[in-house]
């Protein structure tokens, strides 16, 4: 015979033993991967994707230390193709922005969710990147041919 439940006892909550609510892993690009990326399309974009995971885990001091960031690399992407010394500055602050902003946001997600969670996947964002980046190549080009007939 089942017994019933008892009417003062103190209530019981069911936990699921699984992750909770809150240690739930958001969509995320690799954040491996996006430094790698970096290499080939700038930094610009790894410090873009880097700033777009830090959205999804909605970490509020990390993502405004990302946007900083972001728009620091795209001044120095700027500078790269500009100036003729500026070709100085990339791959080293491209190893500055790896140990300071992408290494931490691996290691973060490594442990808070050991690398068990959704994949945001890339041919879209990097389609966009390349797109962009022959867009502005062009930009470029016109930009000295005509400079230079002047």
């Amino acid at each position: 015979m089942v017994q019933p439940a008892n009417p003062y006892a103190a209530p019981t909550a069911r936990v699921d033993e699984g992750q909770s609510d809150q240690d739930e892993a958001p969509d995320l690009w690799n954040p491996e991967a996006g430094g790698a990326w970096s290499l080939l399309l700038s930094v610009a974009f790894g410090a873009w994707i880097t700033l777009q995971n830090w959205k999804a885990l909605g970490e509020e001091k990390q993502i405004a230390t990302s946007r900083v960031w972001f728009i620091v690399s795209v001044i120095v992407v700027a500078l790269v193709i500009l100036l003729p010394m500026g070709r100085l500055l990339g791959f080293p602050y491209l190893i500055i922005w790896y140990f300071a902003q992408n290494r931490p946001q691996i290691k973060y997600v490594k442990e808070r969710f050991d690398g068990d969670y959704p994949r945001r996947p890339w041919l879209k964002v990097l389609l966009l990147a390349f797109l962009l980046i022959i867009v502005c190549s062009m930009a470029v080009g016109f930009v000295s041919v005509f400079m230079g007939r002047h």
